[in-house]
Parts: structure tokens; C-alpha cells; sequence
């Protein structure tokens, strides 16, 4: 199993690796630092020009070969998550004869269509909560399109504290000091590699690439299974958007 992490540019094995353990006695798990993320930041050789989405998928897609030869397996699965999503489906559109299945979490769609939607959303629930500063700091930020980093990144402190997802935050960053194979030096690189990312894919005035990403264009059809899980409170992904996106029907092997 290839996992494809999110951010874009957030080492998945850095912090994810205490809950991810539990998949190894089943698969054979591998966590990949994307291009200018952690590790590979550090390694140099990165430069903004090599960070498109194109690039991206096809360092993917040679991974995917990569393993299949060096695990001797004829095909492997790919999961993504959120921005590491966006690569599963390119990779599995262009590959398919690499991949027994794609499974996506946190699915990403239409950028611009979810932002407005999870806003939406977001408002509806912090208004019935009667939580007065939410309200303020959301309104005072949106509604998108969004022109600055500043307010998506309002949006998304709000989204995971009412996900919750702010206690599991603290908790992964706390585990980041113990990550297997990590120093300090590459927890350093590695913040050094998110802000680079996020630069370099969305940008202060949100022009970047990840902007415009629409999967839609890319029709639903796939030559291989399809799997995708979504909760229905996420306040950062929409899966309302990810239903028609990646599954026009219900063919044996999709679901969502």
C-alpha cells in the first residue's frame, strides 16, 4: 500500500506513524515524502519550477513502479488523502495497470466548489452553536474565493476544531519528536518544506496551481476499483463533491 499524504507537503509518516502502524499486520505499508516534503526537501534538488501537479503524479507513478519490482508484487494499492488525493486519481487515471485499487480520504473535487461549500457549511454549524466569535473571524474572512492565506487559514483553525480534529493535531505534532527515523534537524527541514509547499501551491494571494484543480475534468470512468471514505461532519473536504466526481454509477468495486 502506497500512502499519499496530504498538506501539500505534510509527511504523513512524521505524523500519522503511531496510527498507521496498526495497517502493517496486514499490508505492506509505504509512506513517501513527496517532492519538497520533509526528507526529500532536505535532500535538495527541489526547486519550484519541478512543483506541478504533472511532475508530481509522475514521480508517483514511478514509485509505484519502483515497489512493484522491488516487493515483487504485480500491482500495489494507492491511498490519498486530501491534497495526496488530487495525485491518487491523476496516477490512477494515467496508470491503471499499476494499481489494484485506488482508495481516496478526505477526497478533494473541485477546489473552489469545496471552499465555498465547506464555508457554507461551517457558518450553518457555528450559527447553531451560537458561537459568537467563529461567526466574527469567519465573516470578517470569507466567504471565498478566498484571496489571501490568511483567511483559508481561519477557515481551516475553525473546520478542525469543530471536527475536533485540534485535540488529534496536538497530539500528532506532539508525536512528531519520536518519529522513527526523524532528527531534529529533519523536524526543522521539514517546516521548512511545508511553508515551501504551500508557497508553491497556493500561494499568499492564493494564485497557485492547487487553486484551479478540478477532478471533474477528468470524468468519472476508472479502470479499477474505486474506494472513498468520508465523514459526514468534515469541514475541509465536501463529499458531496467527491460522489459525482469519482462515481457516476455503481459498478461492482466503487463505493462511497
Amino acid at each position: 500500500m502506497l500512502f499519499l499524504h496530504g498538506g501539500p507537503g505534510t509527511p504523513t509518516n512524521l505524523l500519522d506513524f503511531p496510527f498507521a502502524k496498526a495497517w502493517t499486520t496486514t499490508f505492506m505499508l509505504v509512506q513517501w515524502d513527496q517532492r519538497g516534503a520533509g526528507k526529500t526537501f532536505a535532500n535538495g534538488g527541489t526547486s519550484a519550477a519541478d512543483m506541478t501537479i504533472g511532475r508530481m503524479t509522475q514521480d508517483g507513478i514511478e514509485l509505484a513502479q519502483y515497489l512493484r519490482g522491488h516487493l515483487h508484487k504485480d500491482k500495489i494499492i494507492i491511498v490519498g488523502h486530501s491534497w495526496g488525493a488530487i495525485l491518487g486519481v491523476h496516477m490512477a487515471k494515467a496508470r491503471p495497470d499499476l494499481f489494484y485499487a485506488y482508495v481516496g480520504a478526505g477526497q478533494v473535487a473541485d477546489v473552489q466548489e469545496n471552499e465555498a461549500m465547506i464555508y457554507s457549511r461551517l457558518m450553518d454549524k457555528v450559527r447553531t452553536s451560537g458561537d459568537a466569535k467563529a461567526i466574527a473571524e469567519l465573516q470578517a474572512s470569507g466567504p471565498p474565493p478566498y484571496h489571501l492565506m490568511k483567511a483559508l487559514t481561519t477557515q481551516r483553525i475553525w473546520a478542525q476544531a469543530y471536527e475536533h480534529a485540534d485535540t488529534y493535531e496536538a497530539a500528532g505534532q506532539a508525536s512528531t519528536l519520536y518519529a522513527p527515523g526523524y532528527s531534529l534537524e529533519d523536524l526543522y527541514h521539514t517546516i521548512q518544506s511545508i511553508r515551501f509547499t504551500l508557497d508553491t501551491f497556493i500561494g499568499p494571494t492564493m494564485s497557485g496551481p492547487l487553486m484551479s484543480v478540478n477532478l471533474k475534468e477528468l470524468g468519472p470512468d476508472f479502470a479499477i476499483p474505486v474506494f472513498v471514505f468520508e465523514g459526514p461532519d468534515d469541514y475541509i473536504t465536501s463529499p458531496e463533491l467527491a460522489r459525482p466526481t469519482l462515481i457516476r454509477s455503481t459498478p461492482p468495486g466503487k463505493s462511497l
